[in-house]
């Protein structure tokens, strides 16, 4: 789990440092941080399960309060009320139950 942190953490410093001068409407930067950095989080997330890593979602809520421009102490529920987003625990979790589905479907359809 600490090498998917690292690289989460290394993938936002990236993506801070290219978008930092550019003006970008929010929902693009969110976009930009779905495709990077929480593609990167969520990497193998069917296999290594339903584990809650509150490093990964100390990374999430940075970005968005960088993104907004508010202080650490802004509780999450406002960050996430405020940009109608989803903690990434849920896109996880959403992931890992379709894998679930498509396994057992699998078998059904004699695939092995």
């Amino acid at each position: 789990m600490d090498a998917l942190y690292n690289k989460s953490l290394k993938a936002l410093c990236t993506l801070k440092s290219i978008i930092k001068d550019l003006h970008l409407p929010i929902t693009v930067r969110f976009d930009l941080s779905d495709t990077h950095v929480a593609s990167i989080m969520s990497n193998c997330c069917e296999i290594w399960g339903f584990f809650k890593s509150e490093r990964l979602k100390k990374i999430h809520k940075k970005f968005l309060r960088q993104t907004l421009g508010v202080k650490l102490t802004t509780s999450k529920y406002a960050l996430f009320g405020e940009t109608g987003r989803l903690p990434l625990c849920i896109k996880r979790n959403e992931s890992i139950v379709k894998y679930w589905f498509k396994v057992l479907n699998a078998f059904d359809s004699n695939y092995i």
